[in-house]
């Protein structure tokens, strides 16, 4: 075997460890929180933590890879996930669970940049196709086994079991990228966007800071209100710096461009919706219809996993024949629809319904992620498909994040509005039908989401497009960004 398919099988398997490990944790958490004896809001920022290092880290380690040497950067970031994943697994508590899982978070964010970059840049164009097509079908693998691999696991052995499988792969991962990886033919200057990438931490934790402790002290706390202030003034300063920043992690000029917008709108919503789903359904199955572990795991597995793998490509074929704006209306439709009747589950609901209701929101999800994509870097100019690139892998990872925060915090709200004071363990520990109707409740917050992105779509699709709209992107970085 040539040495560039070691390289292939080195970078594919950490695509797997990024999906492997998301659906180890989103099972494995109704289980931390009762091993730890923790609180709602805890088991929440174990996701946050993550979520939050992965997207800060995103911004960072493309320029770092192209600076430094995408062999040293990715083999850091093997060892950094490695360590984190061990500490994760030996966390004597959930606060030290949280502070570890932001170490796996940047060695997850580096294996997500860099991979593809490694693939594209070790393979010619006629095994490229190939090459790239082997890397995907990794990391769909991954998505499958993460959330069977937990269910499995902890039905059998402790919580952390799971996780030390994930540090034995990433030993792999760390010792083939030492021996396999090319080292650098050419470097580029060093230019990272400190301000933009410590304004950009400061507006997504000052939010999701003010939306967990709302959920336990109310929204008109005055720590609460100050956390809100603070992320209304930290986003007009990153807003101000990155427009004047020589190499911004976000042009602000795109947002002068409204195919851009909507697009970018349609996959931030979209994303919210799935996030919050993937997070809150464990809790709702585990503590309100009291499935197994293995059940949660087959569940998660067929409708964010399967079902979404299979309708994507297609989402992609009929973006080329009838244009991405029909197709993601379309897609909106079924993740629209699909919300609504789950908005219908409740503590008698079983197994299958679960998965039928969920079947129309990953076929959505499905129609929905390729196209939106396709149309956003349809807007970006040829020199700059790089940074949109890392523009669209940034804004997924943020709505990952934001919905964990927005729904996960409406849930708990809610339950907390028919006690008196909070109960122990948090809104998890609330009674099955006061969960149930909580998650009703948010299903239906996340539907008005969903109608505010069908709108837009509608209005894409009918309206007039701009004659000058396909060179106007370019146009506007020239003057803004000087391209």
């Amino acid at each position: 075997m040539k040495k560039k398919w070691w390289i292939l099988i080195s970078v594919a398997l950490a695509f797997f460890l990024v999906n492997f490990d998301g659906g180890l944790i989103g099972i494995m958490l109704p289980t931390i929180q009762t091993s730890f004896g923790a609180e709602f809001y805890q088991v929440q920022w174990i996701s946050l933590a993550g979520s939050l290092a992965l997207v800060v880290t995103l911004a960072l380690a493309g320029r770092l890879g192209d600076a430094l040497g995408k062999k040293a950067v990715f083999s850091v970031g093997a060892l950094i996930y490695l360590a984190g994943t061990i500490l994760f697994a030996l966390s004597p508590s959930v606060t030290t669970a949280i502070l570890f899982r932001v170490i796996q978070g940047v060695g997850l964010a580096v294996f997500l940049t860099l991979g593809t970059a490694i693939v594209t840049e070790v393979f010619e164009e006629r095994r490229r196709g190939l090459a790239l097509g082997i890397y995907n079908l990794l990391g769909l693998v991954g998505l499958l086994a993460g959330p069977v691999a937990a269910g499995a696991l902890l039905q059998a052995a402790a919580w952390n079991t799971a996780f030390w499988v994930a540090a034995a792969l990433s030993a792999v991962v760390l010792l083939l990228a030492r021996l396999v990886l090319p080292a650098p033919k050419e470097r580029s200057k060093l230019a990272l966007d400190v301000k933009g990438t410590a304004l950009l931490l400061a507006v997504l934790a000052s939010l999701l800071l003010a939306l967990t402790f709302g959920q336990n002290e109310g929204f008109t706390n005055p720590l609460v209100l100050g956390l809100f202030g603070v992320f209304a003034v930290a986003l007009v300063v990153f807003i101000i710096v990155e427009k004047r920043a020589a190499e911004p992690i976000i042009l602000i000029a795109l947002f002068r461009n409204r195919k851009f917008v909507i697009n970018f709108i349609l996959l931030l919503f979209s994303m919210i919706a799935l996030s919050g789903y993937s997070f809150l359904m464990p809790f709702y199955m585990q503590n309100v219809l009291r499935l197994s572990a293995m059940e949660m795991g087959v569940t998660l597995a067929i409708v964010f996993g399967l079902v979404m793998a299979l309708v994507a490509p297609v989402g992609g074929v009929l973006s080329d024949k009838i244009g991405s704006p029909r197709v993601t209306m379309i897609g909106i439709l079924f993740l629209l629809g699909g919300t609504i009747g789950a908005s219908w589950l409740d503590t008698a609901s079983t197994q299958l319904a679960v998965l039928l209701h969920f079947l129309p929101i990953g076929m959505g999800m499905g129609l929905i992620v390729t196209p939106a994509t396709s149309a956003i870097m349809g807007t970006i100019p040829s020199n700059r498909l790089g940074m949109g690139s890392g523009l669209v892998s940034i804004a997924i990872n943020m709505a990952q994040t934001m919905g964990i925060a927005i729904l996960g915090s409406f849930w708990s709200s809610r339950v907390y509005s028919v006690f008196d004071a909070v109960p122990d363990g948090g809104a998890s520990s609330a009674p099955p039908d006061i969960q149930a109707g909580a998650l009703r409740e948010t299903f239906i917050l996340a539907a008005c989401l969903l109608a505010i992105a069908f709108v837009l779509n509608i209005w894409e699709v009918f309206a007039k497009n701009k004659p000058a709209d396909s060179g106007r992107t370019e146009n506007i970085l020239e003057e803004n960004m000087h391209v």
